[in-house]
Order: structure tokens, then C-alpha cells, then sequence
């Protein structure tokens, strides 16, 4: 038996996780790193979604696609230091 998780649980999963960085990052002067760390994380997401079968899931502009309907947690500050 596969112990495979299916993409609706991966996905929400995953955007908890960035919304708990978020929250905790999410802090003044600090909003270009938060990009670039939930950049970072989808781009290593959309590669090990590729890994789970022989052949690929999703190349690019497929995942962009699916990001368009089902949208990651937008960068913002929560907590203002200065």
C-alpha cells in the first residue's frame, strides 16, 4: 500500500504551515524575506510534488495554473516593532 498523501491534505497542510511562518515573521522590515521564503517553499513543494510517481505531476505552468485557483497566504506584517 502507498503511503502517498493526496494533494487536498498536502495543500492545506502547507499553507498552515506558511500561515504560521507568516504570523510569526510576519514583522517590520522583514516582508522581502517572507517572500522569498514562501517562494523558496513552493518552488521545493512543486518539485517534490514531481517526485511522488515515475513520471511528472505537473511541469510549471500547470502549478501556476493550480496556484490561481487555489492561492498560497499573502506576505503580510502582523506586528509592528518600530
Amino acid at each position: 500500500m502507498k503511503d502517498t498523501v493526496r494533494l487536498p491534505i498536502l495543500w492545506n497542510t502547507f499553507c498552515a504551515k506558511l500561515r504560521g511562518h507568516i504570523h510569526y515573521y510576519g514583522v517590520s522590515f522583514n516582508l522581502a524575506h517572507v517572500r522569498r521564503f514562501l517562494h523558496r517553499a513552493t518552488r521545493i513543494l512543486w518539485k517534490w510534488l514531481n517526485r511522488r510517481s515515475q513520471r511528472r505531476s505537473m511541469n510549471w505552468d500547470q502549478f501556476h495554473r493550480f496556484l490561481k485557483t487555489h492561492p498560497l497566504p499573502r506576505a503580510k506584517m502582523y506586528h509592528a516593532l518600530f
